[in-house]
């Protein structure tokens, strides 16, 4: 799943709350909502989103917690690194509403589009010009965690161009930007 020369990264599990695979599964399932947001959107407005190829791989690694049979290897993102939301409502900030549009309306996006049955946050990766490259995101499957995160988000443009207002409840904003 890497071309040739690709840089990678290996993540190794250092716990029994880490699940590798889990992770892999929301990437891919990430990886999916973005392609479907980048086809809706496409020519419209928002940049174009695309999460880190990923998989596991068998590894003969010890750790402090012992051996490590398996890791997570994603290919590496080059760039200056950025967080453009929150996973959790409680750790949103203001410069997460002034910045990254597209990033923050792709989660209110999805939460919209899902009935508030799923919502992807915790974004982040790097902005180029074309779009975004994003890793490590948290799917929310919880309504009542949903509905918390999206009370802490501002609308932006894109929010208040693409989606009626009835959709969530979330908040409304005056910031502009991509």
């Amino acid at each position: 799943f890497f071309s040739r020369g690709t840089g990678v990264i290996a993540k190794i599990s250092r716990g029994h709350d880490l699940n590798l695979l889990d992770d892999v599964k929301d990437l891919r399932e990430a990886a999916e909502w973005a392609d479907k947001f980048n086809r809706t959107f496409d020519g419209k407005g928002p940049k174009k989103l695309r999460f880190v190829n990923t998989g596991l791989a068998p590894c003969d690694c010890y750790t402090d917690e012992g051996w490590a049979g398996v890791a997570q290897v994603e290919e590496q993102i080059e760039g200056d690194f950025e967080k453009c939301n929150e996973a959790q409502a409680w750790a949103m900030k203001p410069e997460h509403s002034k910045a990254n549009h597209t990033a923050n309306f792709f989660s209110h996006w999805i939460a919209a589009e899902s009935n508030l049955e799923l919502m992807i946050s915790d974004l982040q990766g790097v902005k180029g010009k074309d779009g975004y490259t994003l890793t490590d995101p948290k799917i929310h499957r919880d309504k009542g965690a949903i509905r918390e995160w999206l009370s802490k988000h501002r609308r932006n443009e894109f929010c208040r161009r693409f989606l009626r207002e009835s959709t969530t409840t979330s908040q409304s904003s005056t910031a502009n930007g991509t």
